[in-house]
């Protein structure tokens, strides 16, 4: 609810200075307007693979209203270089890109911030298993609150994201208990794990399509 109300607070005022004494009938109006509005769905929707019906529409209706922004913006700015006789420009036009490209903008920034949080959150769990380990010389079987996975009894799961979407959190200790993974995942291509364990150090990587990369830990 207080994302939605945050898109509309964004997007209602240029919608206002473009529009202002413009006059279009209701019909207009909501084939202008109901389109781009659809995209704030995609603030619970993960970007992976399994979700691309969604995405990629949603990419291609960003690049071309910035496309077409930018061909009526070079339009505007010719006709004045070259002192032609003004069109009488329409400014409705300039409300559905620039409706598409913020909501887009927006749901991405926080698509992203929530998948960031899950992997912050998986280094906040592995700081907590770490200490138990150092303390007991054991890390623990399962995690209070997270749920028995179906392919391993002894993994445990829970999903995590600070804003609209989640991601999988898994934690599994080894047979002896002395180490444990915890892994995060973010979409097919890329995974975030934090392991450690009884005499060793808490450590954190990054898995992508260009390699495993270490991330420092806060």
């Amino acid at each position: 609810m207080c994302f939605s109300l945050f898109i509309f607070s964004v997007v209602l005022l240029p919608i206002f200075l473009l529009t202002y004494r413009i006059k279009n009938s209701f019909l207009r109006w909501c084939l202008i307007i109901i389109p781009p509005l659809f995209l704030i769905f995609l603030y619970w929707i993960p970007c992976d693979i399994w979700t691309m019906p969604f995405w990629a529409p949603a990419g291609f209706a960003f690049f071309w209203s910035v496309i077409s922004l930018l061909i009526n913006v070079v339009i505007i700015i010719v006709r004045r270089l070259r002192k032609r006789p003004q069109i009488i420009f329409n400014k409705t036009r300039f409300v559905r890109p620039i409706l598409t490209i913020c909501i887009f903008l927006i749901v991405s920034f926080f698509v992203q911030q929530s998948r960031f949080s899950a992997n912050k959150y998986a280094m906040e769990v592995g700081k907590e298993i770490q200490s138990i380990a150092d303390t007991n010389g054991i890390c623990p079987e399962k995690i209070q609150g997270w749920v028995v996975s179906e392919r391993d009894p002894n993994m445990y799961g829970n999903m995590y994201g600070k804003y609209g979407t989640k991601y999988p959190v898994k934690y599994l200790p080894s047979e002896n208990r002395k180490e444990f993974t915890i892994s995060v995942y973010n979409n097919i291509d890329e995974h975030f794990y934090v392991t450690g364990g009884v005499e060793l150090e808490l450590r954190a990587t990054h898995s992508g399509p260009g390699g495993s990369k270490e991330v420092p830990i806060e």
